[in-house]
């Protein structure tokens, strides 16, 4: 850490950082070993077994992606849903807002009135 500014400097590429996460995890990313994605994914086993047994076991997969695809369009659906809800009463407040603002003009007309 540099003491005379607070900032944590990087001893590769100088370049600075207020916090000593902020270093670390800017030297894992851009100073660490390369990661590609091949090398993120855990190597699983390939598939053993007689034909009727990789046929199962492909159509509980596929019907897994299938339950897991129709999870993700019902989130999708209720999320649309509370956007448009939010969306309405976003609408709600700016007429109620606007109304508002009307009042108080008509409060401020009258307050002139009343004291002439």
């Amino acid at each position: 850490m540099d003491e005379e500014t607070g900032t944590y400097i990087c001893d590769v590429c100088g370049k600075t950082f207020g916090t000593a996460q902020g270093l670390k995890v800017h030297q894992a990313r851009m100073h660490g070993p390369k990661r590609t994605r091949r090398t993120r994914r855990v190597a699983r086993p390939a598939p053993t077994g007689s034909a009727p047994e990789l046929r199962a076991a492909f159509e509980a997969a596929a019907n897994a992606l299938d339950e897991a695809s129709g999870l993700l369009g019902a989130t999708y659906d209720g999320v649309e849903t509370i956007l448009a809800k939010v969306h309405d009463l976003r609408a709600a407040y700016i007429g109620k807002a606007v109304d508002l603002r009307k009042l108080q003009q008509k409060i401020a007309e009258l307050d002139a009135r009343h004291e002439e």
